[in-house]
């Protein structure tokens, strides 16, 4: 499904033909918190789905700033061509484009556990901080956040991902935040939006043999792209 597919979708379960207590604008924003929803689902089972990478150039330093460095990830301007990061996946040294992952970076959870650690990082704010100095390039893995102008025009034939036979879960979503203005639960897409997330988690972990769980054990093997 498209954009326009989805809307039309989400406008038919709120059953609003009032196009100015409903109107174009509210879909978006309906739809931009429907996707959240649905891209965090997916994510909490198979991370690989959304993720994006960028490579971070370090210069005999130890630190990054993902807000205001070379690549923006973070903060009021990101760069053109990358999305918000919202969450690490992997960090890996990718420093002369060696064959393989290189040294994978793990993350720890506070500065004094990253003084005891080798090979390790720290975000803090906006910063990935590491264990030592480095000259070389890392590759950070990330889940952005959606695309900032996806569900700006309601109308649009826009393309919204490959999981389009469960689409039909955006406009569920949307359709719960609108039902708290219209204090309107509907209980019976409350019920289907349940199967359907039962559905979208059987696909996703069985339609790689091995599922996901496999894909994560083997980190090595599709870092390196």
């Amino acid at each position: 499904m498209n954009v326009s597919e989805i809307a039309a979708l989400f406008r038919s379960y709120t059953d609003e033909p009032d196009t100015t207590f409903l109107t174009a604008s509210d879909v978006s924003t309906y739809l931009v918190q429907g996707y959240n929803q649905f891209r965090s689902f997916v994510s909490a089972i198979d991370p690989s789905i959304y993720v994006e990478k960028a490579d971070l150039v370090f210069s005999s330093t130890d630190e990054y700033d993902l807000d205001g460095g070379t690549i923006s990830l973070l903060g009021a301007t990101i760069t053109v061509g990358y999305n918000r990061l919202m969450q690490i996946q992997s960090l890996s040294n990718v420093t002369g484009g060696v064959a393989g992952i290189g040294t994978i970076y793990q993350p720890v959870t506070s500065l004094s556990a990253l003084d005891e650690a080798a090979g390790a990082y720290f975000l803090r704010g906006s910063v990935i901080k590491l264990d030592s100095n480095l000259t070389g390039t890392l590759r950070i893995r990330y889940t952005p956040e959606q695309p900032s102008t996806l569900w700006s025009n309601p109308a649009a034939t826009t393309y919204v991902d490959d999981l389009t036979m469960f689409h039909d879960m955006i406009a569920l979503y949307a359709y719960a935040q609108y039902a708290i203005r219209d204090n309107a639960q509907n209980a019976p897409l409350v019920l289907q939006l349940r199967a359907r997330e039962f559905a979208l988690s059987e696909y996703l972990s069985r339609r790689v043999f091995g599922g996901p769980q496999y894909v994560s054990e083997t980190l090595s093997s599709y870092l390196d792209n």
